[in-house]
């Protein structure tokens, strides 16, 4: 069975998030390319942070330029590290939003490391197409031309 048509009969995005990393992980066990320990060590670092480190500062840490870091760690993950980041804190506010709908945005912001709440509406907007205001109040219709799998209430 295809990913997404998995991913579309799960009924929420934890699930949707796990059986990514599920399948995520079984890629990497069978490849045969290695990540430098460099790169698995900024990685953790950017999902234990939940992506609010500067990338600057895990590639001093490293001891690398700015650009021979963001050259490696795309080579090895497949996206900048910047991207990584706006892609973790994401899925953490949607994580928030979707389950505890009482939390103001303007927390669930800062919590994620957003700059503050227009922050984090123009990345929701970028990732998912709504606002986090309608997702967390669940008052949107949904844009036919955005697959069900990409955002979803959970109910």
């Amino acid at each position: 069975m295809r990913l997404t048509a998995q991913l579309s009969e799960l009924p929420n995005w934890s699930q949707r998030f796990a059986l990514i990393d599920q399948m995520l992980m079984a890629k990497f066990a069978t490849s045969h390319r290695r990540v430098r320990p460099e790169i698995r060590w900024a990685w953790n670092q950017l999902v234990s942070h939940h992506g609010c480190l500067p990338i600057r500062q895990l590639a001093q840490a490293i001891g690398w330029s700015d650009r021979y870091f963001a050259q490696r760690f795309r080579e090895s993950i497949g996206v900048t590290p910047k991207a990584a980041a706006r892609q973790i804190r994401f899925a953490q506010a949607y994580d928030l939003i979707t389950n505890e709908a009482d939390q103001p945005l303007s927390q669930i912001a800062l919590t994620c490391g957003y700059s503050d709440q227009s922050h984090l509406t123009r990345e929701f907007q970028a990732f998912s197409g709504y606002s986090p205001a309608a997702l967390q109040q669940e008052t949107f219709t949904p844009d036919p031309e955005v697959p069900r799998i990409v955002i979803e209430p959970q109910r």
